[in-house]
């Protein structure tokens, strides 16, 4: 008993975090107001909120996961099918292992969002490079160069993105710090950076393409290793879920006729 009333009080103070959170943007009754800003005080659970939020929002709400399902799903599904699970007789250690299941589950969709997005954003970028070694060679000026390079993306996120960036880099004088804070700030992946930082070298440079054909290398060297290690990581998967399948035939089978077992041994020894 005390345990569940510990898991709703946690429950329900992340909804009305949530909340909080709308009150920067909504019009509410002053009544309203004053009952959610008298649980303001607990500062790091409004700011976890803002930090979800504003996570979920860079990645474009990934499958559709908004902060109010994150929270459901974490917080009020994964706590409410370990209850089921454990008042319906299912032993202690299933019930753990569903709740960890659906808590990590939004966490799990994040990171399968983020490997295939960097995956898609590697693709187009190594498409731009060769697109602007050619329009550069051609003695045409960076700013084209990154128009032209922009209509081989295929991934619209980044094509969107890529394209806020280059009429960034015009409205900010071609300064290309300033015209790629937005898209790091949005898409967090490492060779997404390391491309800008070359841009700006190219820029430095004379628009030296050398520069280019360099990164182009490490970009087909990373291609070729990420298709090794989604080999690798298929087979891992095989050998977790057959892994997964042994844990639940013995939890489902085994398990209950060992601590049949060992009751009768008990009894015989007693």
């Amino acid at each position: 008993m005390v345990i569940i009333i510990i898991f709703s009080f946690i429950t329900s103070y992340y909804f009305i975090s949530y909340y909080l959170v709308k009150l920067k943007s909504q019009k509410i009754s002053n009544k309203k107001a004053l009952i959610l800003k008298s649980f303001s005080h607990f500062k790091f659970v409004n700011r976890y909120i803002l930090d979800v939020n504003e996570k979920l929002a860079n990645l474009n709400f990934p499958y559709g996961l908004s902060l109010k399902s994150y929270l459901i799903i974490k917080y009020v599904l994964s706590i409410s099918i370990f209850f089921i699970a454990f008042f319906q007789n299912i032993n202690l250690l299933t019930s753990i292992i569903l709740f960890l299941i659906i808590f990590y589950l939004p966490n799990i969709l994040i990171y399968i969002f983020k490997k295939r997005e960097k995956q898609k954003v590697i693709n187009d970028i190594s498409n731009i490079v060769q697109n602007l070694i050619l329009s550069l060679a051609c003695k045409t000026s960076l700013y084209n160069s990154l128009i032209l390079s922009s209509n081989s993306i295929t991934y619209d996120r980044l094509k969107y993105e890529i394209n806020e960036f280059i009429n960034n880099y015009r409205l900010y004088n071609f300064n290309v710090k300033k015209a790629s804070y937005n898209l790091t700030k949005k898409m967090d992946i490492v060779e997404l950076k390391l491309f800008i930082n070359i841009i700006e070298e190219v820029q430095q440079k004379g628009n030296d393409e050398k520069i280019l054909i360099g990164f182009l290398d490490y970009l087909d060297e990373f291609k070729i290793k990420n298709s090794s290690l989604k080999v690798s990581s298929n087979t891992f998967l095989i050998i977790f879920i057959t892994f997964l399948l042994i844990i639940n035939s013995f939890l489902i089978v085994i398990y209950p006729i060992s601590i049949q077992i060992i009751n009768n041994l008990n009894n015989i020894l007693n």
